[in-house]
């Protein structure tokens, strides 16, 4: 018995929970850790080059505890992706601006200085900070420099349904679940079961902003920031955009962005 449990395991296909961050990814990798689903890896980067870049970036600003990240995502690609194994892929996609300011502040804590533009609550700076120093340009290049490179599959090459707000990628040993991160947890929870032929999934939250130490000055700064008209415009003419949002969403994130907040 126990040699059969051992085969299923190594014929059981890799399960990458692969994505650029602050997606909601977290709280599908932890459901289904929780659940027992064997050989599930959690992963923002598996381009080669682009994980050395991340390891000069780490030791050059003295954050060596970070490497193995970096190594861990290397592991995975050598044994998944170069030994072509069969593999299985849950990826999202979030509203790139939306995401991009989630994403500003779970690296806030990496920024030597960063406690004293929270501690202070200083809206303006973090603003101008989130404008000038944010790589803008994760979201909508992610989906070439990351998953086209890394599993030969480009989603722009199928058009995407916005009502079901999913898509699936087939190429070779690889399959991918995209999923749009505003459907229904519930509605995730029977697509991922589906993909991957288990039972019983929910879905638990996990890695909320709002529920971070810097919550309360992340909500303050999303109702305060008023972001530039042709920042908001480029994000959302982008190929990223325009292919996983229809023109009638796209313009009413626009008028949310748009909008000066004053309280």
């Amino acid at each position: 018995m126990k040699i059969i449990r051992q085969a299923r395991l190594y014929l059981s296909p890799y399960i990458l929970i692969y994505q650029m961050g602050k997606v909601g990814s977290s709280s599908i990798y932890t459901s289904l850790k929780e659940k027992g689903v064997p050989k599930v890896f959690h992963l923002h980067r598996m381009n080669p080059e682009a994980n050395e870049r991340m390891k000069r970036t780490f030791l050059e600003n003295n954050l060596v505890n970070q490497l193995h990240t970096e190594q861990h995502f290397e592991a995975i690609y050598k044994k998944a992706i170069q030994r072509k194994k069969k593999v299985k892929i849950i990826t999202l996609v979030r509203e790139p601006i939306s995401r991009n300011i989630s994403a500003f502040f779970e690296n806030l804590p990496y920024k030597s200085d960063s406690s004293a533009y929270v501690n202070g609550v200083n809206i303006p700076e973090l603003a101008e900070r989130f404008m000038n120093e944010y790589p803008h340009n994760v979201p909508i290049d992610w989906f070439d420099h990351e998953m086209k490179v890394v599993t030969g599959i480009d989603v722009f090459s199928k058009e995407f349904d916005y009502s079901e707000k999913f898509q699936r990628y087939q190429n070779k040993n690889i399959q991918v679940l995209l999923m749009r991160t505003d459907l229904e947890d519930q509605r995730k929870a029977s697509l991922i079961k589906r993909f991957l032929k288990i039972k019983d999934l929910q879905i638990a939250r996990s890695n909320v902003a709002e529920k971070k130490d810097y919550g309360k000055v992340y909500e303050m700064f999303k109702r305060q920031i008023c972001l530039p008209e042709s920042y908001i415009d480029n994000m959302l003419q982008s190929k990223y955009a325009t292919h996983f949002y229809s023109s009638k969403e796209i313009e009413l994130i626009r008028k949310k962005w748009l909008r000066t907040y004053d309280t």
